[in-house]
């Protein structure tokens, strides 16, 4: 007698299943990596537009409403290896903390440690003595989890962007 073959051994059905795993094994590899390169991405454009607020702030030179009868005179920033400052700088001397943000996995590394955004034009200043920086600030956002980082660079003239 002959049979005719309308099944499926278990043979094909176990290199069928440990195809698959392969395949999907890979794609959720990928898809963490394409994630964390979003979390990089993200965490970019916050402290661009952290650094635009900041610079807006310096710009505008108002009333600070925490502080009755004093202004604003610059907006320093503060960058260390795992987290920035953003704080302003009052006529009297003194220093009130506006911001203050982390997230790990996140490193930092910068060309300027401190800088300041001083009225009214908001360009770039050393520290609080108010000379003129040099040369650009260049920021680097690194992703430690998977070894990618964006540049942010901060032009003497003002402008902010994520290279």
């Amino acid at each position: 007698m002959y049979f005719s073959n309308k099944g499926v051994t278990i043979i094909e059905l176990l290199i069928t299943v440990a195809i698959a795993s392969i395949i999907l094994s890979l794609g959720i590899r990928y898809l963490g990596s394409i994630n964390e390169r979003e979390v990089l991405n993200t965490f970019s454009e916050e402290l661009v537009t952290d650094l635009k607020a900041a610079q807006n702030r310096a710009a505008s030179s108002i009333q600070d409403a925490t502080s009755p009868g004093r202004k604003v005179v610059a907006v320093q920033v503060s960058i260390n290896t795992d987290n920035y400052v953003i704080s302003r700088l009052l006529d009297n001397g003194t220093t009130e903390q506006i911001s203050r943000k982390a997230q790990k996995p996140m490193e930092f590394t910068t060309t300027q440690a401190q800088f300041t955004f001083t009225m009214p034009t908001a360009k770039l200043y050393n520290g609080t003595a108010g000379a003129p920086l040099g040369s650009d600030v260049v920021i680097t956002v690194l992703h430690s989890g998977i070894s990618k980082s964006r540049q942010i660079i901060v032009r003497r003239n003002g402008s902010i962007y994520i290279n």
